[in-house]
């Protein structure tokens, strides 16, 4: 009786699906754009670009004063995801 449907449970907040929306954009257009520069080798591109990702939402974080590891996804999220896409891609290479 209680019990939730397994899209009840899955479901997100408006801005915490905002914000996967928006990584997930950009994400799209950073790997499209280093293939699009170096086709041989988009690692270096791509691993750059993830940087800069990375310092722009930390600084967009700051600036709007998110609150870090809060009970929604903000622009600290999308920071750790880029950061995190940066040392993979670091790695792989």
């Amino acid at each position: 009786m209680g019990q939730k449907t397994s899209s009840a449970r899955l479901a997100l907040d408006p801005q915490s699906s905002h914000v996967l929306r928006r990584f997930a954009i950009v994400f799209s257009f950073m790997v499209l754009w280093s293939i699009a520069i170096e086709p041989r080798d988009p690692i270096k591109g791509m691993a750059l670009m993830s940087a800069a990702a990375a310092a722009m939402d930390g600084l967009i974080a700051m600036l709007r004063k998110d609150v870090f590891n809060g009970p929604v996804l903000t622009y600290w999220d999308s920071t750790c995801a880029f950061f995190a896409v940066s040392c993979l891609v670091r790695g792989i290479a």
